[in-house]
């Protein structure tokens, strides 16, 4: 397959024509670029050559390939202004000879040429022995005349060529041809020509395209008309490619688009037409074309202002697609608000795993254009797209839509093709729809916006009688979408279908909306012009179900009644709009999800408002309170960090002593014998955890970081002393790193390579027999030198937190719900913050931190002290107001903050481990670097719970001494100044990870054994402890400078499934200290990785 363009330039007011034939349209041939190729106005006449006018202007350029005898002929004609300095606008016609001298040649003709004022396709007869030539409908004098003018004289050659004169149907407007492509078909190579007429669209077929022949009537505005939209037609387009034929039309007094459709070689059949459907309003131009495989129509309209939208129209059910044309954004802080199926899927083991780097292959009932990640896709049944996940083993899918109609696709594991999915994005609103069952049940339906603020979903115009009428079709329509295939495909309707019999119905009179069923239904059925003759079936208007409930998303005031029938087991839709009636078949689910969409804007429910009910809205102002605790939260305890740091080699050197103590009167814990694999398993259980809301900031962040820009400029700090700190580490490293690999190498064998398998107190006790000797002996060294680099580094990053951030999308947003500009840390909880809101809420009916006293000492707290008295001062949550239709929750505000920090933890380590993979690709960016650092607070917040959770037990201490000095690493690690050593960032600081996780693995063994009172939370935090510490472990082995590129790309995404694995056991917890019964004091989840 190949294209031929033509593109006008036009330079300091001069234009020039280039084309590119003969363009290969494969990846390769568009990723190779196009090479456009200049033709320079050449022409000559007679007496010499022709001067172009000054400037050249071209008005239009005409271009067709056409085969003919097995090659092809190309047929391009161009129309420039003869005079550009004359307002008239006559022009002068030329037909491009690609290669030749003259590449120009003059053409012209009787009819005077006016710019705007003729309408011209190009087309070839059978007469004229493969020369293909132009058709113009125009005046000559007061007379509308449709001229056919060859390229050159097919039977003289030189002399030039007879025009053909056509008789010109009354009231002619515009015209356009089709190019017969069909195989086997005589007339391959020709064109039909339709002209728009005051009495409907006629034809020329490639036989009467000569003088003195009348067209055929082949849509007759008279019985197929529906609101004039063939009376004044100013634009057509028309296209035959497979076995179909399309023509759509422009009216535009009505600025409405229509299409008409029939088979290939039934054109000249009045009957074999379908009935013109109008698509679109509000349009101002259009352009079209049938897909060559598909044979569905694709269509470019251009709508009021500099909107450009595209409509793609599903070949087998006929609803109609739409996304908006963009262009590549200059200024992050643009944006466009769509409405989109969006779905994310986690691709993950039997034990609930995520599976990295996955290869699947995507298809779709019928084609659909989609966004997987940030990529541009169109899905098809038939060939399969190929994707991988990411590193934390999802996919997000987007399919924009105005309409409630969508597409099902399929998707297969490419190494496991026995393992498929079927996704039917609307789902959760096939499930919504299915609570309604009366009109009590949808005037009970409160839907809520942004701002938090609710209102009814059916206004209290809406009486209770239509209320019913609604509630019954709704229920009806569900009935139908029960019979038909569920992965949205079309039934195959019998060959010899009998006449439908009716089962229900709805009149839409001064009376109201009502609901008829049996003998009632049937009597809807008798014609409009005769009551008492029941409607034959040949008098009904056929039509795709997608053109009908597309239309009637405008159209729906006009509908007088309509009826179900039933026939061979399938549904049809009757409706009467105006005083026609149209006929189609509920052969899939989109035609019963545009049947709701019509019933509910019947009860005044625009699509805006079933998007609120149907979908999801975020509710930014319980985000931005949930958002501002945790920041707050997660500041303070960073600067308490901080603020501490000279104490913490004291703080150290005692957890040391007691963790000897502990070591040696170790008793072990009793089992309870459940693997760390079967806790994991329970992370999908956790309702909201992998839903496209939840993932939406990550989502955009993951997408969008490349393009993200900061003012912040980050500081160069080499202070004296750093050299010879840095030499002390590489002595520890030199002298230690062969015993550390050894005891990790072991780790990796006995407890991480089967960790799904093991039970959290199997990895302890390995983890007892293998590390204690090396912990209590080496690692206390290392990490008191590292707290002598943080003394000397620590006091100028801190600005961090408080950089300015732009990324697109998310900052615009940030700026318009929370009231201020976006910061590395306000990103990292924001990401937090938005599926702690929606997961708090799934599960307890109410926001976690509402706008009250209390929120509000939080979010304005000074210091940590006086974060953790709040939280200890054991008052009660106040909760929103019951109208605002949430319940609330006995759960006290320390279980609350830590259920929340433990899911923010869980999407902390997405971006943990997102942003670990950025960094190891490439050189990281000032935006890597700092969103690693902030992260990593998020990552880590649920150590924070040990200051209001047995705050005096050893293990608690040492627990959050390790996490300081772990947050410390973390963002020194990712200082300009560490970032650019090459000895530091590839062979001390991997090293000294690996240590502190090490050391980090016993205070939860000891937490755990000391809890006498263990809950399933406890469990969960425990599993999540050990998976972090095993993959923190393992970061020594993940640099290619220690164990080479190979080896350490395996053991990273090892490291990064059980980062993930940490995750999906915090949220775990959390869904049950909420759900469940609440945990005594224990020592909560906390987590390392790789920074």
């Amino acid at each position: 397959m190949a294209l031929d363009m033509a593109l006008i330039t036009t330079i300091d007011g001069v234009d020039s024509l280039y084309i590119c034939l003969g363009h290969a349209i494969d990846e390769d041939g568009w990723e190779n670029g196009i090479t456009w190729t200049l033709v320079p106005f050449d022409a000559i006449s007679n007496t010499g050559p022709i001067t172009a006018p000054d400037p050249l202007t071209i008005a239009d350029v005409f271009i067709m390939n056409i085969p003919h005898s097995g090659t092809a002929v190309e047929n391009i004609f161009v129309d420039i202004r003869r005079d550009p300095n004359d307002n008239v606008g006559l022009l002068d016609r030329y037909y491009i000879q690609p290669g030749a001298s003259p590449q120009w040649v003059a053409r012209p003709m009787q009819i005077d040429l006016i710019e705007g004022s003729i309408s011209c396709c190009l087309g070839q007869r059978p007469q004229d022995y493969g020369v293909p030539g132009i058709y113009t409908l125009g005046m000559i004098g007061s007379e509308t005349e449709l001229i056919y003018i060859p390229q050159t004289n097919p039977f003289r050659h030189g002399a030039p060529p007879t025009p053909v004169i056509l008789n010109v149907p009354t009231g002619a407007s515009c015209i356009s041809s089709a190019l017969i492509t069909l195989q086997n078909n005589p007339d391959i190579g020709s064109t039909n020509l339709f002209i728009a007429g005051t009495d409907g669209i006629h034809l020329f077929t490639p036989e009467y395209q000569k003088e003195n022949v009348d067209s055929l009537l082949v849509i007759p505005a008279a019985s197929v008309d529906n609101g004039g939209m063939l009376n004044g037609v100013t634009q057509l387009s028309a296209s035959s490619v497979g076995d179909t034929t399309a023509v759509l039309g422009y009216n535009a007094a009505q600025q409405v688009v229509f299409h008409v459709h029939c088979a290939a070689g039934s054109k000249a059949t009045p009957t074999a037409w379908s009935a013109p459907i109008p698509i679109c309003s509000g349009a101002e131009a259009f352009a079209f074309y049938l897909h060559n495989q598909a044979s569905n129509n694709v269509l470019f309209i251009h709508l009021t202002g500099e909107n450009l939208m595209q409509l793609t129209q599903d070949p087998r059910n006929g609803s109609w697609s739409q996304r908006s044309i963009l262009l590549p954004s200059t200024d992050n802080s643009d944006m466009v608000q769509f409405s989109s199926f969006t779905s994310h899927l986690q691709i993950t083991d039997v034990n609930g795993v995520n599976l990295p780097n996955t290869s699947l292959s995507l298809t779709s009932t019928t084609p659909i254009s989609v966004y997987i990640d940030n990529d541009y896709h169109l899905l098809t049944p038939s060939v399969g797209v190929t994707v991988e996940t990411d590193i934390t083993g999802a996919v997000t899918i987007i399919q924009a839509t105005e309409a409630l109609t969508n597409t099902c696709f399929n998707v297969t594991l490419t190494d496991s093709p026995d393992t498929t999915a079927q996704v039917d994005p609307l789902t959760n609103a096939w499930s919504t729809l299915s609570t309604v069952q009366t009109g009590d049940d949808l005037g009970a339906v409160q839907i809520q916006h942004e701002d938090g603020s609710t209102e009814p979903l059916i206004p209290d115009t809406v009486s209770p009688a239509d209320k019913a009428t609604a509630a019954q079709c709704i229920s009806q329509f569900l009935k139908v979408k029960d019979t038909l295939p569920p992965d949205g495909s079309t039934v195959t309707l019998p060959s010899n279908p009998s006449q439908p019999v009716p089962v229900w119905g709805a009149t839409c009179g001064s009376d109201g909306f009502k609901y008829h069923e049996g003998d009632e239904a049937a009597k809807l059925l008798y014609s409009v012009t005769s009551p008492e003759s029941p409607m034959n079936l040949r008098s009904w208007l056929k039509a795709a179900a997608g053109d009908i409930f597309n239309w009637l998303k405008k159209a729906w005031g006009d509908v007088v009644k309509f009826v179900v029938s039933v026939a061979d087991d399938i549904y049809h839709f009757l409706v009467q709009i105006g005083d026609r009636i149209y006929h189609t078949v509920m052969d899939c689910y989109n035609a019963i999800a545009g049947a709701i969409e019509f019933v509910m804007n019947k009860i005044e429910v625009a699509f805006e408002k079933v998007v609120t009910w149907l979908g999801f809205v975020f509710n930014w102002s319980d985000i931005k309170h949930t958002h501002l605790v945790m920041k707050n939260i997660v500041k303070q305890y960073t600067y308490q960090v901080v603020n501490t740091i000279d104490g913490l080699e004291g703080d150290i050197s005692n957890a040391f002593t007691r963790l000897e103590q502990a070591v040696s009167a170790w008793g072990g814990v009793t089992d309870p014998g459940v693997s760390n694999g079967s806790l994991e398993q329970n992370s999908s259980h956790v309702q909201g955890s992998n839903t496209p809301q939840s993932n939406w900031a990550i989502h955009h962040t993951k997408n969008r970081q490349s393009v993200a820009t900061t003012t912040y400029n980050e500081p160069t700090n080499n202070p004296s002393g750093l050299t010879g700190v840095l030499e002390d580490l590489q002595n520890l490293y030199d002298d230690e790193l062969g015993d550390v690999k050894d005891l990790i190498s072991q780790m990796k064998k006995d407890c991480v390579n089967n960790f799904s398998n093991l039970t959290p107190i199997q990895v302890i006790q390995r983890v007892m027999a293998i590390l204690a000797e090396f912990a209590l002996k080496s690692a206390q060294n290392v990490i008191t030198t590292v707290i002598d680099v943080a003394k000397l580094l620590i006091d100028t990053v801190l600005d961090y937190l408080d950089a300015p951030l732009n990324i697109p999308i998310i900052s615009p947003l940030y700026r318009k719900f929370v009231g201020d500009d976006l910061s590395f840390l306000d990103l990292v909880c924001l990401i937090g913050a938005i599926p702690t809101t929606i997961i708090y809420k799934l599960i307890t009916k109410t926001a976690p931190f509402p706008d009250n006293n209390q929120t509000q000492a939080l979010i304005n707290a000074g210091d940590m002290t006086t974060i953790v008295n709040i939280i200890t001062s054991d008052s009660p949550c106040e909760e929103k107001a019951t109208a605002q239709g949430l319940n609330t929750t006995s759960a006290s505000l320390s279980d609350i903050v830590t259920a929340a920090l433990n899911i923010s933890a869980c999407f902390g380590s997405v971006i943990v481990g997102l942003f670990s993979a950025l960094k190891r690709s490439g050189y990281p960016t000032p935006t890597i670097r700092i969103v690693s650092a902030t992260s990593y607070l998020v990552y880590t917040s649920p150590n924070i719970t040990g200051l209001w959770i047995n705050n005096e037990a050893w293990y608690t201490v040492m627990n959050d001494t390790v996490t300081g000095i772990s947050i410390i690493k973390t963002i020194l690690d990712n200082t300009k100044t560490l970032s650019n050593n090459e000895l530091y960032s590839n062979l001390v600081s991997p090293f000294i990870e690996s240590i502190i996780n090490i050391v980090w693995v016993f205070p939860p063994a000891f937490a755990i054994a000391a809890n006498k009172n263990r809950q399933d939370s406890d469990w969960f935090s425990l599993g999540a402890n050990l998976a972090f510490d095993l993959g923190g472990m393992l970061t020594v082995f993940t640099s290619p400078a220690i164990v080479g590129p190979g080896p350490s790309d395996a053991v990273f995404v090892v490291a990064e499934v059980l980062c993930f694995a940490y995750g999906a056991l915090c949220v775990c917890s959390a869904g049950t200290l909420l759900s469940g019964p609440k945990s005594n004091a224990s020592d909560r989840a906390h987590a390392i990785h790789e920074k």
